[in-house]
């Protein structure tokens, strides 16, 4: 699987795009992530669904700094540092 997310990360990196990883859950997942490039990422561990008027105010909150993440919201993805 790491070999596969690698390669698109790649590929996606030598095109000029941005990548998204979609589905992040889990610290580790993020960590991962961050550790092959990727630079944006959405997902449960960012935030669930949630009804419109609820997804300024969650844009404001930040994700425990005890846990290792930091992030910086643009659009609904979230940036990985």
């Amino acid at each position: 699987d790491a070999t596969i997310v690698r390669s698109t990360i790649d590929l996606g990196k030598n095109l000029g795009l941005t990548i998204v990883a979609e589905g992040v859950e889990s610290l580790e997942i993020w960590n991962a992530l961050r550790e092959l490039g990727c630079s944006l990422a959405q997902g449960y561990l960012i935030g669930r669904p949630m009804p419109a008027q609820e997804l300024v105010p969650h844009l404001g909150r930040m994700l425990p700094e005890d846990e290792g993440v930091t992030h910086a919201a643009t659009g609904i993805a979230t940036r990985i540092p």
